[in-house]
């Protein structure tokens, strides 16, 4: 089966939101909804350098093993602003992960385990070795969007190389999965304006407010933690900014970047 045979053997839906606080915006989602009235919501989402595509080995996994009216869960995979076949949305402010504001910060923090201190090492090297894509992105995004556009080589070994050392290197990521994402922004040739939200976030950090957004702080939510992220927030950190943290757990499997959601 081809990748757009795959894409296309789940609902997609392209929908106008008419917004009371912005301007109408489009969405793009693929979906499986259940016909169970007892379903839970599980909103699904990716993150740079990837795509809704991320999200098609665990709906195919759900589609093997349910049907709809067994399906415990309505899965919803949006596209995210800017990102593929996803428009601006509209905000300014657009957030989805916790995050310090340096891994300085929880350097000194009581309480930390060993796993932590293990992962906080990982994101000290990350920030020294790893992140230089973070403020070429966010001082001169025209630049690496016109490299990006001249060639499919180009953009594989840009989104390539994160997925080799952002991936969990107990689980590589495969060469077609790999392929079948670059390739998707190759073709749409969506992948620069993706960017350009690094340069928010440069704006963000010189004004000093990159994670001062008060909604996660308002509703509950649970966060998990996966051994390959570039980021951590320890758990001891997470429960005294976030008083409405319903839950915190550490997984020991990831087969590719993972967002919370």
């Amino acid at each position: 089966m081809t990748q757009e045979k795959r894409i296309n053997s789940f609902p997609n839906f392209k929908l106008t939101v008419n917004d009371m606080k912005v301007k109408p915006t489009d969405i793009h989602l693929l979906a499986l909804f259940s016909a169970n009235k007892d379903a839970l919501p599980l909103l699904s989402l990716h993150r740079w350098s990837g795509s809704f595509l991320n999200f098609l080995p665990l709906l195919d996994l759900l589609r093997s093993k349910y049907t709809p009216g067994t399906l415990p869960y309505h899965v919803i995979v949006p596209s995210l602003p800017h990102y593929g076949l996803r428009r601006s949305s509209g905000y300014r402010t657009h957030l989805n992960m916790l995050a310090p504001r340096s891994p300085y910060e929880i350097l000194d923090q009581e309480n930390l385990t060993q796993a932590e201190v293990e992962h906080v090492q990982r994101m000290y090297d990350f920030s020294v070795t790893g992140s230089s894509s973070i403020l070429e992105q966010g001082l001169r995004p025209s630049t690496i969007c016109f490299v990006l556009l001249s060639s499919s080589f180009a953009k594989l070994a840009r989104i390539g190389e994160k997925f080799i050392e952002w991936s969990d290197s107990r689980y590589p990521l495969p060469l077609d999965t790999a392929l079948a994402l670059v390739g998707f922004y190759w073709y749409t040739k969506t992948y620069p304006r993706s960017l350009y939200l690094y340069h928010y976030i440069a704006e963000a950090e010189a004004s000093d407010v990159l994670f001062a957004v008060p909604t996660s702080r308002e509703k509950s939510f649970g966060y998990s933690v996966f051994p390959a992220e570039n980021i951590l927030v320890p758990e001891a950190g997470a429960k005294q900014v976030y008083p409405d943290l319903a839950f915190y757990e550490r997984n020991e499997k990831q087969s590719r970047v993972r967002q919370p959601g």
